[in-house]
Formats: structure tokens, sequence, C-alpha cells
């Protein structure tokens, strides 16, 4: 008994000595794992790709973490933490890292987790104050954007900015108790960029046919009526039912005469960066026609369009053009779609990047 007394009265003299922010730490802290999320300089975007301040906007920002299994007395689903920074704690570039508390008996076992972001959910049209502390993992599974919202009858940027999701799933809790991390995720836009710019090839004696665009438009059934905004996979769930009406593309008349209509087909190795300003400076110099800027929900087929078009006095044609071979509309792409003439034949060169500062364009072969 005597010896008891000993080591317990040895032990409170020995924590009276230390400093009392290591005597906490030794008796008090609880568990806690971080979720590190990378924010795209939005910024970077310039008049170039077609950007506007509503393309630039992140307004706020929610973040979502829930079990992915049965862990710690907890069923699967359980959400674990849920944050709301103020617009102010948002860096809105680079990574940014957020902490949750846990409790001890989850910690200790480790377990996977599911994970949602959002940026933007005023350009989602879904409530506000249905996304929560309360807001169940279901609910996210199936979120979508609502009515038309980016689709074929209002492909434009809402007041509330354009959506930015990200989404983990069975995601294992990495580290060393009690400090333990959920991953890291970047943030995407839930949605794609598509501009489209003509013109037709001159000399020094004027357009080489009189010709006049009576149509252009990208055909129905190919934009999904809803997109779900939480896709961690590259083989994104997708709306059964598609977009009944085309989506008609304003044409001028006349077309932009050009007398190297070639210099604006994008060429393999350009940076991203490049082309847009080639086709910017195109448009701002009028060798280019601009038809415009249509923001779009991702979907799993390669999308077409077609132009009907006439020569002088010659009938009518109807020409079908395509997006890039075996590429479908996923979210998060910038398209530059470049339709030109020369003589009476109509020929079209389709690019597309990542929606990400520094990647390259690909390109469809030239037709």
């Amino acid at each position: 008994m005597k010896k008891a007394l000993l080591h317990i009265l040895l032990f409170t003299v020995l924590t009276a000595l230390l400093p009392a922010g290591c005597t906490q730490k030794l008796v008090m802290e609880q568990p806690t794992f971080t979720v590190k999320v990378y924010f795209p300089d939005t910024s970077a975007d310039t008049k170039a790709t077609g950007a506007s301040a509503n393309e630039q906007k992140i307004n706020n920002f929610r973040l979502w973490v829930f079990l992915a299994e049965d862990a710690g007395g907890k069923a699967a689903g359980t959400c674990l933490g849920y944050l709301k920074p103020s617009e102010s704690q948002i860096k809105r570039e680079g990574m940014q890292e957020f902490s949750f508390k846990l409790d001890e008996a989850v910690a200790k076992a480790k377990p996977k987790v599911n994970v949602y972001a959002l940026v933007n959910q005023a350009g989602t049209g879904i409530d506000g104050n249905k996304l929560n502390a309360a807001t169940t993992q279901a609910f996210l599974d199936d979120a979508v954007l609502q009515g038309n919202y980016f689709g074929i009858n209002n492909p434009v940027i809402p007041g509330g900015g354009i959506p930015y999701t990200a989404c983990g799933k069975n995601v294992p809790l990495s580290g060393s108790y009690p400090v333990l991390e959920a991953g890291t995720y970047t943030l995407v836009r839930a949605v794609s960029k598509m501009r489209v710019v003509m013109c037709q090839a001159v000399d020094d004696a004027g357009p080489l046919d009189d010709i006049y665009i009576s149509s252009l438009k990208l055909t129905e059934g190919q934009i999904p009526q809803q997109e779900y905004l939480f896709n961690e996979t590259s083989a994104p769930k997708i709306s059964v039912f598609y977009e009944t009406s085309a989506l008609s593309i304003p044409v001028p008349n006349p077309i932009a005469g050009n007398p190297e209509c070639d210099t604006f087909i994008y060429q393999s190795g350009m940076a991203d960066q490049a082309y847009e300003d080639l086709i910017a400076d195109g448009i701002a110099q009028g060798v280019l026609s601009d038809c415009g800027v249509f923001y779009l929900r991702e979907s799993d087929k390669r999308l077409q369009g077609q132009i009907t078009y006439s020569m002088g006095t010659g009938a009518e044609k109807t020409v079908t053009f395509q997006m890039a071979d075996g590429e479908n509309f996923s979210r998060n792409h910038d398209w530059i779609v470049y339709l030109y003439f020369i003589g009476d034949a109509m020929r079209f060169s389709v690019s597309w990047t990542d929606w990400t500062d520094g990647a390259e364009f690909y390109i469809t072969p030239e037709n």
C-alpha cells in the first residue's frame, strides 16, 4: 500500500513540474482528422477564355465527412463532421486544410470515410437551407443540378456562379493516432464550357463565296435532363433522360472574312492559354465571328451539331460535325469549336482541354 501511495505521489510531483500545455496534451488531447482541399486559381482565367465575373466566383464552401462503414459504435452513414467556413476563411486558390474532432473509439478503429465538398451552392439551384450539418449522405448522393441550370434552355452561369465539387468514397483514415488524415481532394467545375467561332476565307477581292447560314445547333438527345453533383469516378452516374430539344447557336451573317483560316487551327503542342489568346485575338481583329460561350451539364455522349448553309443562289446544305473522337462531354473541360469555309466547303476543328491552368489542348483531326 505504501508503495502504491509513493507512486501516486511521485506522479503528482512530476506532472506538477511540467508546463500546463504539456500536462494537458498528456491527459486530455482529443483525436482529430484533417481533410485537404485544393481550390483552383480562378483568377487565372482571362477574357481569352471567355471568362466573366460569374465564372470566377467562389462564394461559399461546404465540406461533409461520413463514415463509410460501422466503427467505434457508430453506424455507416454517420456524419463525422461538417464545415461551412466564412468567405473570409476561404483561400480561393491552392491547398487548404480543414480539421475535425473525432471520437476516440472511431479514431482507434481508423475506418473508411466518404468525403463531399461543394463550392457555390447557389449555382446548383439547391436550397441552401437543405445543405447543413443535418444533411444526409443519401441526400448528397442523389443531389442534382436543379431545373434548367446549365441545360439546353439555359446554358449560362447563374448569379451564384459555377458549382465546384469533389468527392471521395471509401477513403481509409491514415496517419498516427491521435492525428489522422482523410485524404486530399481537388475541386473541379461541375459543368463544361464550349465556345463556337467561325470564319470564311477571303482574298483581296473579298469572300471566295457568298455564304449564308440559316441554322447552327447542337442536336437534341445529348445533354442529360439532370446532372448528379457528386461523381467520384471516371464513369459518372448520368441521368437516363436527355434533353429533347436542340441547342440553337446564334449565327453571324455575314461571317467574318479571314485571309488565313488555317492560322486558327490548333497546332499540336500549343499551350492552352496560347490557343485561347489566338482565338481571342482573331475575334478582336474581326477575322473570327464569335457565336457565343455555352456552359452545359456533363454528358456521357460524344456531342454533335449541325450547320445548314447555302452558297450564293445554290441549294441549302446540312453538315454534321462532332466533338473529339472517343471523348464524351464530361465535366470540367473547355471546348473550342472552330468552323470555317474555304470555297464551297465547310471544315471544322474541335479542340478541348481540362479546365485547369497549364493543361495542353487536344484536337479532333481536321475535317
